[in-house]
């Protein structure tokens, strides 16, 4: 579209160039065949860009084109493997059984990102993959010990509270076959650097297929990290016969007051689901105030 070396008007070569009217296909009616802005009228605009082109066929098309396709639906039918199986019957159980809340907190995880990020050369020189989940289970397994009023599980039929004396850790693992749950066992009694290591070992096996029936029963408490699949808060659904999980969410750097000052840290969200029917709000409530703690004190993980 051209709107030199034509006589026009400043105002008819402006609309011109709003309507890509090509001015050297005018006859101006003005003095001297000048171009007004009444010879714009009624004249059909030229074609416009190559990007405005596609979409304008785009659009002229959806006019034109029927989209109502009415067909009948339509599927594959996917038989369930053992794992999925064994999940349905879980997750109903769980959610027919528990009387499930879920409390949320995001915690500060600045000091654990320093002290991870001191250790790591030196733990990965030794073959260990120190990870942040190994911190929270420490702290996990700590405070289990410290509140056995939540390493606990409901027996109905007997009108009971059973406190577990062992405080086994389920990690939730995430596989192409589904979510697969193997065990930490007597996690109060390991360091964390063993931890991490277990954290490593099951994992591999979990996606391997490769784990054994006594690596997957028994837990007393689960900790799921969905923050590894870009979640930052979530609802888990209790294994049952545990009583609570916890859920770890997405870290991410965000500005932060120390001591009024504003400076850059870590915050990871957590999302704890509880049975209300033996464990209070004000347990999960704590036990998260005691992870914090821990996670901002994380040296407190090394005695």
């Amino acid at each position: 579209m051209s709107t030199n070396n034509f006589k026009a008007t400043p105002l008819a070569r402006k609309m011109a160039a709003a309507k890509n009217i090509d001015l050297s296909t005018l006859t101006g009616t003005g003095p001297h065949g000048r171009i007004l802005v009444k010879d714009l009228d009624n004249v059909s605009t030229s074609v416009p860009t190559n990007a405005n082109t596609g979409i304008s066929n785009n659009i002229q098309l959806a006019l034109t084109k029927s989209v109502a396709i009415d067909a009948p639906l339509s599927w594959d039918s996917i038989p369930m493997n053992g794992i999925r199986k064994a999940t349905v019957k879980a997750m109903v159980k769980s959610k027919t059984e528990n009387a499930a809340f879920t409390g949320m907190k995001n915690i500060d995880i600045s000091s654990t990102y320093n002290m991870r990020a001191m250790l790591k050369d030196s733990c990965e020189a030794n073959g260990i993959k120190l990870t942040y989940l190994a911190f929270i289970i420490k702290a996990a397994a700590k405070i289990l010990k410290e509140m056995p009023n939540v390493n606990v599980r409901a027996d109905v039929e007997n009108n009971a509270i059973l406190q577990l004396h062992n405080v086994n850790i389920g990690v939730a693992v995430d596989t192409p076959k589904g979510l697969m749950v193997p065990v930490i066992k007597g996690a109060d009694q390991l360091t964390m650097f063993e931890i991490a290591v277990q954290i490593a070992d099951l994992a591999s096996k979990a996606r391997e297929g490769k784990l054994s029936m006594s690596e997957m029963k028994d837990a007393t408490f689960t900790v799921s990290n969905f923050g590894a699949v870009g979640l930052d808060y979530a609802t888990p659904i209790i294994n049952s016969p545990e009583s609570a999980i916890l859920g770890v969410g997405t870290m991410t750097k965000t500005p932060v007051f120390v001591k009024d000052e504003i400076k850059s840290g870590w915050i990871m969200p957590f999302s704890m689901t509880c049975d209300h029917r033996i464990i209070d709000g004000g347990d999960a409530g704590r036990f998260l105030m005691k992870l914090e703690n821990y996670l901002k004190n994380p040296a407190l993980l090394l005695m």
